[in-house]
């Protein structure tokens, strides 16, 4: 990983210039609350960002700027299509939703196939294009957002499960 930031003292504030470029292992940095894996596979991220601040977290608030990445084939953990598509067929009242969710979601990996988009950074949050997925039984778009200053991230998906038909759910 090449990363370099050149800070700048001003009268009432500091300047920062970043730039970023690196590979990586999504594992490495990308958990669930509970600890596990939201998000595994290589990535490789090119990023500059600019901003200014009378602090560290100012400074971070107040970046911005543009990259890309591109990611391998890798997987998003915690969803198991076909074991969530069966309870679906199976659901008798809101409940029992529910608890297909709490139980079927935490126990599966979907492979997917990667890709490549572009980052923004605002207001120091961090914006990656939809990656969209594409894998057995399912298909959709991944979404990532940074707020830098925190660190916190949001990884959230929308899938549309290919294994499941009208038929059985209604029934």
């Amino acid at each position: 990983a090449k990363a370099s930031l050149i800070l700048k003292r001003r009268s009432f504030d500091v300047a920062a210039d970043g730039r970023v470029s690196a590979q990586l292992q999504l594992e490495d940095f990308l958990r669930t609350q509970s600890g596990g894996r939201a998000l595994a596979g290589p990535a490789t991220i090119e990023l500059s960002v600019e901003g200014a601040g009378r602090s560290p977290a100012g400074i971070l608030s107040a970046l911005s700027g543009s990259g890309r990445y591109t990611m391998g084939a890798g997987v998003l953990g915690g969803v198991n299509v076909p074991a969530f598509a069966n309870g679906l067929a199976k659901l008798k009242n809101a409940k029992a939703f529910d608890e297909l969710v709490a139980s079927r979601f935490g126990e599966g990996n979907l492979v997917i196939a990667g890709g490549n988009g572009k980052i923004t950074v605002e207001s120091g949050v961090l914006k990656a294009s939809e990656l969209l997925i594409d894998a057995a039984g399912a298909s959709g778009k991944l979404r990532m957002l940074a707020d830098l200053p925190s660190g916190e991230v949001d990884i959230s998906s929308l899938l549309e499960w290919a294994t499941v038909s009208a038929t059985a759910v209604g029934s």
